[in-house]
């Protein structure tokens, strides 16, 4: 999207919007321990929070895809618990570099 500030814009809120409900989605998912649709969504999710720049929440889908995959729900469970807070952290840069 390069320098177009309404694009960006209109990507980021669209990134957090999609990100709220597929972290809802795996919280689902482990409640149930489904691992294929937690690997599945996290694997979504991984992408989109790359694309945007939010590193550290793409590496812990990353993480917790691999758990799913390999059939690791104690592990995968644990990471699906981190997601809210970072998400949080996320959209809090997110919101402050719209701000700017």
């Amino acid at each position: 999207v390069g320098s177009n500030l309404p694009m960006q814009r209109r990507l980021l809120e669209k990134f957090l919007a999609n990100a709220t409900g597929q972290i809802a989605t795996i919280a689902a998912a482990s409640t149930t321990a489904d691992l294929p649709t937690m690997g599945s969504v996290a694997h979504t999710l991984k992408s989109a929070a790359r694309t945007v720049g939010a590193m550290l929440l793409g590496d812990t889908c990353q993480r917790l895809e691999s758990a799913a995959r390999s059939g690791d729900f104690a592990t995968a469970s644990a990471l699906a618990q981190t997601l809210p807070a970072q998400l949080a952290l996320t959209t809090a840069r997110i919101q402050e570099h719209l701000a700017s």
